[in-house]
């Protein structure tokens, strides 16, 4: 109905709502994981090996959340709270360690080559994770290169939450501290 106005206008229901302004906000409440299909992690050419692991993976676990309850990037995900995952989509295991912040989930993992048991396979861990508000940095890296020679900053802006320009403020005026001569 809405293409025959405007073919540049979309429907959006509540979710997709909800999912828009957490992306903008950089702000959402959760653990401090980023998960991924292991399909879409390992290469093609690796997935049938025995390199290759099925399931959700940990892609990355943020320091003062998920990282600091033990969890490490190549975790295999096996359930969160009570829900096996197991054939779940990456987004319903995504919506099942969200929540309101305060609250807490659990989730079971293995890590490979870490606490194996006797026939090779890695054993279930278990942690029991926080939810927060987890506050995405729009800004990756901020550094200097070659800091002797052309004291040339380098900054990595990777989102434009409504904290951004504050974030790259400082980020500058740090960079600016580490070369008084000013930078090129």
């Amino acid at each position: 109905m809405l293409k025959n106005l405007d073919p540049y206008t979309e429907f959006e229901n509540k979710e997709d709502s909800k999912d828009l302004q957490e992306a903008v906000s950089g702000r959402y409440g959760g653990v401090g994981l980023v998960i991924s299909d292991s399909s879409k992690i390992v290469p093609k050419e690796l997935q049938n090996s025995e390199f290759a692991r099925k399931g959700i993976q940990v892609v990355d676990a943020f320091e003062g959340y998920a990282f600091d309850a033990g969890m490490r990037p190549g975790d295999t995900l096996v359930s969160v709270g009570d829900v096996q995952i197991d054939g779940l989509t990456t987004e319903k295991v995504s919506n099942l360690l969200r929540g309101n912040p305060g609250t807490s989930v659990s989730v079971k993992f293995t890590r490979p080559g870490v606490n194996v048991g006797n026939n090779g396979e890695p054993l279930v861990q278990e942690v029991t994770l926080q939810r927060q508000l987890v506050k995405l940095n729009d800004i990756k890296l901020a550094c200097l290169l070659k800091p002797e020679e052309d004291k040339i900053g380098y900054i990595k802006l990777a989102g434009f939450s409504p904290s951004a320009g504050r974030e790259l403020e400082g980020k500058l005026k740090a960079l600016q501290i580490l070369t008084p001569k000013g930078l090129n």
